[in-house]
């Protein structure tokens, strides 16, 4: 590995980015740090215990700062590392200090002396460590900064063979929560290919939450792998009760979104949650319906009682068109949909107006396919002959909205609203028809 020492001198070094005062460090780090000596200030094991320290004192996110203003100069990347992941780490439980982390200068010098330090390396035994907690670090922070990503891209495909599968999954999961598969294309696109071929090497024990992360990573950056994919199926069906709620929604969801139906998989997913679905929260009840009915996968019992639950929980647009959607397109005539579905309108049009275009013609959509007239294959009992009255109050309330907001809505959107008032014979208004056309 090149470059293990800090920041001293030579060409192209850290002196470029930072300017060392030795008697100008008092504002953020204090007589404390000011005070040491600088030989015992250049030691790297030195400085990750004052990193260490700084992140269990007294407004932590400020003291680590005051460590890396000081130290910064003799850091090396075991150093930097710690510190972006100690900061990303405490604001997940600090308010508003991402905010505030992405808008500071010492952030800036910190990301600079990172990414330096990853053009002085190639290939090392540790890198992966430090690779996985950087590019974390950047998304929980939400920072995109592309020099840093694109050199961690390209040097974890270089090092891919000495990645565990959870430093993999989480450095994949960092890449795709930045949305960066087609800002970085010509970093993502290589790093999920070599990627898939190290995770199907160490996918025996990789654990279910390794494999839920990369499944959902892979989907997320559109970059799945058919070969991949039933490689963790067969993994994680090994593993399903230790999986928790989050995690058996998000391979649902995964393996929805790229299309890779396994109905072996499903089932037994769908088994494991019943009765744990009090567990989920609702955008992962949302989501496990919606990967089940992408992928045209019908459970009886997840169906049942899953919708049920949904009336005790406190729906956003996007859940409420998502469970609608899934319960209109796997048993749309079933008579627990038509009960969620009149459980649901009083919130949907109390809410109305937080409501998309798309969330309104996706909802109206499938509201008019559980409670049209038309003749299924299934065995449940025909609709009453009447549309119910909270359905017709439903289609009355959208549509002065969607004549309001007929601009914003997609020509799919608009045929789906259109269909909607057909499928159950109720009379579009002329100025709605009017601004249709």
């Amino acid at each position: 590995m090149k470059g293990k020492g800090g920041f001293k001198g030579g060409k192209g070094k850290a002196g470029r980015h930072f300017q060392r005062n030795d008697n100008d460090q008092r504002g953020m780090a204090g007589n404390a740090l000011v005070n040491i000596p600088p030989e015992k200030r250049s030691s790297h094991p030195w400085i990750n215990s004052q990193i260490i320290q700084a992140s269990k004192e007294a407004n932590p996110i400020q003291r680590i700062l005051a460590v890396v203003e000081v130290c910064i100069w003799d850091m090396n990347l075991v150093n930097l590392s710690t510190s972006l992941h100690r900061l990303a780490k405490l604001s997940v439980t600090h308010p508003n200090s991402d905010a505030q982390l992405r808008q500071s200068p010492i952030m800036s010098s910190l990301l600079a002396g990172i990414a330096q330090a990853f053009s002085s390396v190639d290939k090392d035994i540790s890198l992966p460590q430090s690779l996985s907690n950087i590019t974390w670090s950047l998304a929980t922070l939400r920072i995109t900064d592309f020099r840093v990503l694109e050199l961690a891209g390209s040097l974890a495909v270089l090092n891919m063979k000495d990645f565990k599968a959870f430093e993999l999954a989480s450095l994949l999961w960092s890449f795709a929560k930045l949305g960066t598969a087609d800002s970085l294309a010509a970093v993502v696109g290589p790093l999920f290919r070599a990627a898939t071929g190290r995770l199907i090497a160490c996918v025996s024990g990789a654990g279910f939450r390794s494999l839920a992360t990369a499944a959902w990573a892979f989907a997320t950056a559109r970059q799945a792998s058919q070969r991949l994919f039933r490689a963790i199926s067969r993994e994680v069906q090994t593993c399903l009760p230790t999986a928790n709620s989050q995690e058996l929604a998000n391979v649902i969801w995964a393996y929805g979104t790229v299309g890779h139906r396994d109905d072996q998989l499903f089932t037994n997913i769908a088994e494991e949650s019943i009765p744990r679905l009090e567990e989920f929260k609702t955008q992962e009840l949302s989501n496990t319906f919606w990967g089940m009915a992408s992928n045209d996968f019908y459970h009886e019992g997840f169906f049942v009682k899953a919708l049920l639950l949904t009336r005790g929980m406190p729906l956003q647009p996007q859940h409420v068109a998502n469970i609608l959607w899934a319960a209109a397109r796997l048993q749309r005539k079933h008579p627990v949909a038509r009960s969620a579905v009149l459980e649901m309108i009083p919130g949907c049009l109390s809410s109305l107006a937080y409501y998309k275009p798309q969330e309104v013609a996706s909802t109206a959509h499938a509201i008019a396919k559980i409670f049209s007239r038309e003749v299924d294959s299934s065995n449940f009992p025909p609709e009453q002959p009447h549309t119910p009255l909270q359905v017709a109050s439903f289609f009355s309330a959208i549509s002065p909205w969607c004549q309001e907001n007929v601009a914003n809505f997609s020509d799919q959107s608009l045929a789906n609203v259109m269909s909607s008032f057909g499928m159950l014979d109720l009379p579009l208004s002329a100025s709605l028809a009017t601004a249709l056309e």
